[in-house]
């Protein structure tokens, strides 16, 4: 098996995260959902007061990966959480174990942002990666339901009295 290894994303790696992020909404069917531009993504990533973290994977010397990431928190447990935006490994790439590489790379990145637990999210249709979470032994939120609010959402949701 080639090597994989994964380091932090660097500016000069935002073309082939943004062709990445295309890759993720066009296999989620949402390609028009994209719309940031590179200097949005180096904005988030490369601030004084940065609010994502990024890695990219690489397979034979090939970025075919990334993750994103972002900080949140438990109010209950009182320590700091990992959230995946993003984590991808490129069609080209696939079946090859890559996986299971880079969210264990997601584990090493998020113990050095201190971070004591991950969460994410899937897709409820998307089988491949529900299967593959499954057989890494992630839990499955039960009790939960996630919810959220755009842009136009949250100015509606001002106007309401």
């Amino acid at each position: 098996m080639a090597r994989f290894e994964y380091r932090d994303i660097i500016e000069t790696d935002l073309p082939v995260v943004l062709e990445l992020i295309r890759e993720l909404a066009h296999h989620e069917g949402r390609p028009e959902a994209v719309t940031i531009s590179r200097q949005m993504l180096s904005g988030l990533l490369f601030a004084d007061a940065p609010v994502a973290y990024g890695i990219v994977g690489l397979w034979e010397g090939q970025i075919v990966g990334y993750a994103l990431l972002a900080k949140k928190f438990s109010s209950f447990k009182g320590h700091k959480i990992a959230y995946i935006e993003d984590v991808l490994i490129s069609d080209k790439a696939r079946g090859n174990g890559l996986g299971l590489k880079i969210m264990q790379s997601i584990v090493s990145k998020s113990r050095s942002m201190d971070c004591k637990a991950i969460e994410w999210s899937a897709l409820d249709d998307n089988t491949i990666a529900l299967g593959f979470y499954d057989h890494i032994k992630a839990e499955r939120e039960i009790d939960r339901v996630h919810f959220g609010l755009d842009d136009q959402g949250m100015k509606n949701l001002l106007r309401l009295k």
